[in-house]
């Protein structure tokens, strides 16, 4: 037999409430406990009927005789020892309650019943509705838990009481407009648990129960107009449950309600845009243009570029439309503010987009070169020199892309924007051939952890490693890089000849997986889904064991994901990476995609 737990204990002072207990009775009340714990149910009944007899009103000793009896298939038993009880103990709602068990037990619904609506009846004292309601709880009658809060409700006259208790009660049975409107009652009747209630209506939030917790807070406004909490609910109900259209809404409203001067709508829009609702977040954004001299105009006007390059980068081809839009933004800001130390991010976006996507390198560099020229932050200037050696690269100029380079490397060299630009360096001697050139570089940099550009060294220097030395020559290698280089200066079709000679020229090559996984990138950048899906299916199936098998899997995942739009079959494959592939760089992002895709509450 185990020793008594602390719930054993704890039974132990339940049974002695109202009562006093001989040291002999409570060592027997203990014992009877034992045994109940461990379903020694004959022995805990012959204790506790000795018990009982000796405090023949002690409800809980009555309690357990009944729960005894029942646990031993002698529902008959039960009852007619609660028939005795209930002679001497007229009016006790908890024995009525006991009985309706009993009879259930014994298949007896309506004779349950009617103990039951004598057990609510008999209920009078604010512990005795809690101990009743907690009863039918445990029996999950939830439909009676209710009519015990209701009932006691409108004797007490009092129409908020057991708000909480009828809230839960109501959630049990999934009827959310009721719940709502429990706990409105709940947040009108005592201030002090408002943030209670509206933190319970929204941990609800769940495409099951939406519709009765929209219903819920849209009559209880309704029926209460001047309560001036409700609409916030409201709005925080829309946003969480991902409604913007509704959320927005709500967001003019509240803004001219409550005169935010476009804090909650600036606020909702950046929520939209981290969401990915990017067109509703320039909505929102749209309605603060409107503003010119509001205190979030130039904040609207960049996050309106930042959602159009987002919209940009989700389709391809690569919506250059939307890039655009993008630089005209950041124009009107440098026209209104000109170049100056608050707008340089603004001008170092606006070079990105040109240089690296819309081939307008004139005007990338004009913003670089202004930039140089602005009293900022190093930092700052050293991100202008790295994307200025992206340009000079782009435009084959290779030696002043290099000095642009180690200048940043050797104003920073133990911190991350050095590492990047160490990456650069390696990037550009593997484009040139000059493979041991890169290596010795890449090799201190995928070592290295702790900064942000080691997963990148650690592909490329997989790409050298694994390539270099397999033939007499490096020429299979010299080609792919310069294919690579050609990629990166936007030029793709002299890209994909150049990766198709090698695959004519050295049938069978290591590269093979490299040469096809780079193809079908340039293929899904062109808008050619279905040449660039049978490529990353060439690479998963043929080459699985391969340094890009898993890259091919992810893509694929990230295309039925953002591109096809079906989340079921990118699961399918974020789990295939999982599974093929443990050790994969993606398995992190994967894990959280999959949980973003589910629902899954993180």
């Amino acid at each position: 037999m185990r020793s008594l737990s602390i719930i054993g204990y704890l039974l132990i002072l339940w049974l002695c409430t109202g009562a006093s207990l001989s040291a002999q009775d409570g060592a027997e009340a203990q014992l009877a406990n034992e045994y109940f714990l461990d379903g020694e149910y004959e022995r805990a009944l012959e204790l506790y009927q000795k018990l009982q007899r000796k405090l023949p009103e002690n409800p809980q000793l009555i309690t357990r005789v009944v729960e005894c009896h029942l646990a031993l298939k002698a529902p008959q038993e039960a009852l007619g020892f609660l028939e005795g009880a209930l002679k001497r103990q007229k009016q006790t709602a908890q024995l009525y309650a006991l009985k309706g068990k009993v009879l259930l037990a014994q298949n007896d619904r309506p004779g349950a019943e009617a103990a039951w609506k004598a057990a609510v009846e008999a209920t009078r004292e604010p512990a005795q509705v809690s101990q009743l309601g907690n009863f039918f709880l445990m029996e999950r009658e939830y439909g009676w838990a209710e009519q015990t809060y209701l009932s006691a409700r409108a004797r007490q006259k009092e129409p908020t009481a057991y708000a909480n208790e009828l809230s839960q009660i109501y959630r049990y049975q999934n009827d959310f407009t009721k719940v709502v409107k429990e706990l409105v009652l709940l947040h009108q009747s005592n201030p002090g648990l408002s943030g209670y209630a509206r933190s319970q209506v929204m941990g609800m939030v769940h495409p099951a129960a939406n519709d009765g917790l929209e219903a819920g807070l849209l009559q209880s406004i309704q029926a209460h107009p001047a309560d001036r909490e409700l609409p916030l609910w409201l709005y925080d109900f829309y946003v969480q449950s991902e409604n913007y259209s509704e959320a927005l809404r709500q967001a003019k409203a509240l803004d001219k309600q409550l005169g935010e001067g476009g804090k909650r709508l600036y606020a909702l829009a950046l929520v939209m845009q981290q969401n990915g609702a990017y067109a509703k977040s320039n909505e929102a954004l749209a309605s603060l243009l409107e503003q010119p001299n509001g205190a979030y105009y130039v904040s609207a006007l960049s996050q309106q570029a930042k959602n159009y390059e987002l919209m940009a980068f989700e389709k391809r081809p690569l919506d250059t439309t939307a890039l655009r839009q993008a630089v005209a933004n950041y124009d009107m800001l440098i026209k209104r503010y000109g170049r100056n130390p608050q707008m340089q991010e603004v001008m170092f976006r606006k070079a990105r987009l040109c240089a690296l996507y819309l081939q307008d390198q004139a005007a990338a560099l004009a913003e670089l070169e202004a930039i140089e020229a602005l009293p900022v932050a190093p930092v700052q200037k050293a991100e202008a020199r790295l994307l200025l050696g992206d340009v000079l690269l782009i435009r084959e100029e290779a030696v002043k892309a290099r000095l642009q380079y180690q200048q940043v490397v050797d104003a920073f060299k133990e911190e991350q924007i050095g590492a990047q630009a160490r990456y650069r360096i390696a990037r550009l001697d593997y484009f040139l051939g000059n493979f041991e050139d890169a290596k010795t570089y890449l090799k201190i940099l995928k070592e290295n952890t702790t900064n942000d550009i080691a997963n990148d060294a650690i592909r490329l220097f997989l790409t050298i490693q694994d390539n270099l030395g397999l033939d007499s020559t490096t020429t299979a290698l010299e080609r792919f890089a310069h294919a690579e280089l050609l990629r990166y200066q936007g030029k793709q079709t002299q890209a994909i000849h150049l990766m198709d000679s090698i695959l004519n020229a050295f049938p069978g090559h290591e590269l093979t997986d490299d040469i096809l996984y780079q193809k079908a990138l340039v293929y899904l950048e062109n808008g050619e889904i279905d040449r660039g899906i049978a490529l990353l299916d060439r690479v998963i199936t043929d080459y699985g064991q391969g340094i890009f098998a898993d890259d091919a899997l992810f893509s694929k995942a990230e295309l039925y994901h953002y591109r096809l739009n079906q989340p079921e079959v990118a699961v399918k494959y974020y789990m295939q990476l999982l599974i093929d592939y443990p050790a994969s760089l993606f398995k992190v992002e994967a894990r959280k995609r999959i949980r973003q895709l589910r629902g899954d509450k993180v």
